[in-house]
């Protein structure tokens, strides 16, 4: 597979699969939020521990289906913007470091949060260890189904294994 092509499947799995496990790690991090009472997610004059004031009338999964829904959707910047940052690293090397990856996707999601005056309520390091992790979870199916290689050293520009 050449740079040129590994580059593509780089591009593609950040922008169209990020999302998708932005959303993943967005809906597994919300009930840990609401439990720990932060961000918009806190109780008010409820303890900490009270699920009755969710915004879906004290039910969990429909706020956790709207989770997933509003994060899939606004991911898709940050996401193609991550994508796109790692490119020119792949055409050239013919690989990313998972620390690329992670560092990329937060610093791209901070970028489109600022750029877009996006209300974060207070959330915005959560939402960058999200990405972080989101785009972590992308370098390593990248990884295991070959499209990055092991190691910068391998393969020159321009030309990857046959």
């Amino acid at each position: 597979m050449s740079n040129r092509q590994r580059a593509l499947w780089t591009f593609l799995f950040f922008t169209l699969v990020g999302p998708f496990f932005g959303a993943l790690v967005a809906v597994a991090g919300a009930p840990f939020l609401i439990w720990a009472n932060i961000g918009p997610f806190m109780a008010g004059d409820h303890p900490p521990y009270d699920w009755s004031n969710l915004p879906s009338g004290g039910t969990l999964m429909p706020f956790l289906g709207q989770i997933a829904i509003l994060t899939y959707i606004w991911c898709a910047l940050p996401a193609a913007l991550t994508g796109a940052s790692l490119v020119p690293h792949v055409l050239r090397k013919g690989t990313v470091g998972w620390i690329e990856a992670a560092v990329g996707s937060a610093l791209c999601l901070a970028a489109s949060v600022v750029v877009l005056r996006f209300q974060h309520g207070g959330l915005l390091a959560y939402m960058c260890f999200a990405a972080a992790l989101a785009g972590l979870l992308i370098w390593f199916v990248l990884r295991r189904a070959g499209v990055l290689t092991a190691s910068a050293t391998q393969g020159s520009p321009g030309q990857g294994k046959s």
